[in-house]
């Protein structure tokens, strides 16, 4: 008597399975993290990256050269910029980097935010009870500046970000 077959090869269950688990995931997967972009929208594939407060700074190698580019979020009045970015710079070692392209964006929807309303000298006696309220358009922000880099930093090149008069340091993650 012969032993009664399957009708189904031995394991394809169980590679059927991870295959279809590997489909259903892949999208969650893909979407962790930052995206990288640069300033016209096209995707970046960063050697090292640095989270700052708001965005991030990616380093990219291609043939054409090293670069690295600045992103900043933040929301801010409508029509009006939440960062000074006349003295934007990276300090990579000795030399001070100006930015080679930049772009800002702001967004189509913007939004009635209540906010109080005091002039500097009421900051300081102003009840809670007394304030007064105005509505302000605010709208999200989107900062992208590109730099072109002598070489890709190593963890022990210093490289520093300067923002009006804030100076960064940059902690790379490879």
């Amino acid at each position: 008597m012969s032993a009664p077959r399957s009708t189904c090869p031995s394991g394809s269950w169980t590679i059927a399975f991870l295959v279809g688990a590997a489909l259903l995931f892949a999208p969650w997967t893909t979407a962790c993290g930052p995206k990288f972009e640069d300033v016209y929208g096209s995707g970046l594939d960063p050697v090292l990256s640095a989270p700052i407060e708001n965005g991030w700074v990616a380093v990219d190698s291609t043939a054409e050269g090293v670069r690295a580019v600045l992103q900043l979020e933040a929301e801010a009045a409508q029509g009006s910029l939440p960062w000074d970015l006349a003295d934007l710079a990276l300090l990579f070692g000795s030399d001070t980097i100006p930015p080679t392209r930049m772009r800002c964006e702001e967004s189509a929807v913007c939004r009635h935010v209540r906010r109080p309303v005091q002039s500097p000298n009421e900051r300081a006696v102003a009840e809670p009870a007394d304030r007064r309220e105005e509505e302000v358009v605010v709208c999200d922000h989107v900062v992208r500046a590109e730099f072109v880099l002598p070489a890709v930093p190593s963890p022990s090149d210093s490289v520093v970000l300067r923002l009006a008069e804030t100076i960064i340091p940059l902690r790379w993650r490879e």
